[in-house]
């Protein structure tokens, strides 16, 4: 079989299993050898109060839709979690680069080397942190926005301002780019949404 006959989808998957197989079993034994960083445990103690209703969360808000691995307390569900939303990236940045440039090779190529992109890397290495679903769901938001599914596009940028500070600004920046550029309705509700959890940031707690 050629390698040009192979369909991107398939590559992409294997590329993205691999990828978090390798980084699930690196980051499984760091936990295992005690050489993590301490901030598994404080998210982990962070989103299990949460969901308790011990501590209220604005900017680390989507510790709420994370609910069963922070309920179960199992530290290696949060760290495999972490290294399959991390990897993720690669699926909506294949779509948003084969709808921009119209070459599926050239996307399949620069959706593969997101996967070695150096802070990428950095993310998996600090084994979990909320911001990790950053770049998937803002990837996300974009791939629908280009797709014109507007409703799935607000749900995905929605959810990337809640991942932590300073990333409601990059919702807010992009808000701002296509208010300026079609006038859209996405554009308002985006800046409404980014501006309210930067500002409410500032007096509730859970934004650093």
């Amino acid at each position: 079989m050629k390698f040009q006959n192979i369909k991107p989808g398939l590559i992409l998957l294997i590329s993205f299993l691999a990828y978090t197989a390798y980084w699930s079993y690196v980051s499984i034994i760091r936990y295992y050898s005690l050489s993590i960083s301490p901030r598994l445990m404080a998210n982990m103690l962070l989103g299990w109060e949460a969901v308790h209703g011990q501590i209220y969360l604005l900017g680390h808000g989507i510790a709420y839709a994370l609910f069963p691995i922070f309920l179960s307390g199992s530290y290696i569900s949060l760290i495999i979690f972490s290294s399959v939303v991390t990897g993720l990236g690669i699926f909506p940045l294949y779509g948003i680069a084969s709808t921009k440039l119209n070459d599926r090779r050239a996307a399949l190529l620069i959706s593969i080397s997101y996967l070695l992109y150096f802070p990428l890397i950095a993310l998996n290495w600090s084994v979990f942190t909320f911001q990790s679903l950053f770049p998937v769901l803002f990837l996300s938001g974009y791939y629908f926005y280009l797709k014109r599914m507007l409703k799935l596009s607000f749900v995905s940028f929605a959810l990337s301002c809640f991942v932590g500070f300073p990333y409601p600004v990059f919702v807010l920046a992009f808000g701002l780019g296509i208010l300026w550029k079609e006038r859209n309705r996405l554009g308002i509700y985006l800046i409404i949404l980014s501006a309210i959890v930067l500002v409410a940031g500032i007096f509730v707690p859970g934004l650093p």
